[in-house]
């Protein structure tokens, strides 16, 4: 009987120096897709990131529309507060005014539950008809409670505002000064921003003629609107972006949002965007900054900057600006 076999063929594989060869093409493809990779995804981000101020500036329209008038730059001292006032003041900041219209009406009701937060109620001063409390929110329970939520809208997605070691609870200005008040340890339970309102060069600066000029519209206790945007609400920054304070790489600082009061421009920005102070702007943008202006636009503002401009883009009756945002 005649019969038919058929071998199968003999299969070779890979040989060492050809697999190197694949190993070494594939590692070149990943060397250059990686930075597109990155920077694509620093772009979404830097896109969520100017999502957030601009919708932080459009609260900032609803706030005035109710009030007719913009929330205060926070609720702390002033030059000149009335007779028996103590210095147990509120402390909150311009953020928690706008709570209500960033779909967190629930959340702001719970901070208001107990805590006065009306701008003319000093602490130690006798009110008729008033319900809550007029002490630091972080005293308050109720305000304690609702500083715990993380509003990812206050959040900058390139940023990590929980990788610090100490936390602010407050800050304001007053004066030539920029002052903080700031617990001794992380606390990761509060909820954290990286926006602040603008305070123009100083806040108000009564008492100093050299930065009276550069005025902003947020301060302590602050009641201004739009009316006193003279330099133009297309011409004038609302909110910039924060990180906290740096030494070298280690982050010093985490602002609460419950807390965070106006940032002035006094500093400008730092030769190192990303590592700011805890009195500066600043960004994990690559280059920028963000700042929302009055109009409720968005512009990202280059670290190299003239100063001058700066300084001029925060004040609101300098007459300056808008000569300085054509140069």
């Amino acid at each position: 009987m005649n019969t038919f076999t058929r071998k199968p063929r003999s299969s070779q594989g890979f040989t060492l120096v050809e697999l190197l060869v694949v190993i070494a093409i594939i590692g070149i493809m990943v060397g250059l897709l990686l930075p597109a990779v990155q920077a694509a995804r620093e772009a979404a981000r830097r896109m969520q990131c100017s999502n957030n101020m601009k919708q932080i500036g459009l609260a900032l329209h609803n706030f005035h529309d109710s009030h007719r008038r913009f929330p205060p730059g926070i609720l702390g001292p002033v030059p000149n507060p009335p007779a028996g006032s103590t210095a147990n003041h509120q402390y909150v900041g311009t953020l928690a005014y706008l709570l209500p219209y960033l779909e967190q009406t629930a959340l702001y009701d719970q901070m208001k539950s107990e805590l006065e937060i009306g701008v003319d109620r000093f602490p130690g001063v006798t009110y008729s008809g008033i319900s809550g409390r007029v002490e630091n929110w972080f005293l308050n329970a109720p305000a304690w409670a609702a500083a715990q939520t993380k509003l990812p809208a206050y959040e900058c997605p390139s940023a990590n505002p929980y990788n610090n070691t100490w936390t602010f609870a407050y800050t304001y200005t007053i004066g030539t000064e920029v002052t903080g008040g700031y617990f001794g340890s992380n606390m990761p339970q509060l909820g954290r921003t990286n926006y602040a309102a603008s305070a123009g060069g100083i806040g108000e600066a009564h008492n100093n003629a050299g930065w009276a000029q550069y005025i902003g519209t947020f301060w302590p206790r602050s009641k201004r609107n739009f009316s006193d945007v003279l330099d133009g609400t297309s011409n004038t920054f609302a909110f910039g972006e924060v990180l906290g304070g740096f030494d070298g790489d280690e982050m010093l600082f985490g602002f609460v949002w419950m807390g965070m009061g106006p940032m002035p421009s006094a500093w400008r920005l730092p030769p190192k965007l990303t590592r700011p102070g805890w009195y500066q702007y600043g960004s994990q943008h690559p280059g920028v900054v963000q700042f929302t202006l009055f109009d409720g636009s968005v512009r990202a503002v280059s670290g190299s900057v003239d100063r001058n401009f700066f300084l001029f883009s925060s004040g609101v009756r300098d007459g300056r600006l808008h000569e300085a945002f054509n140069q």
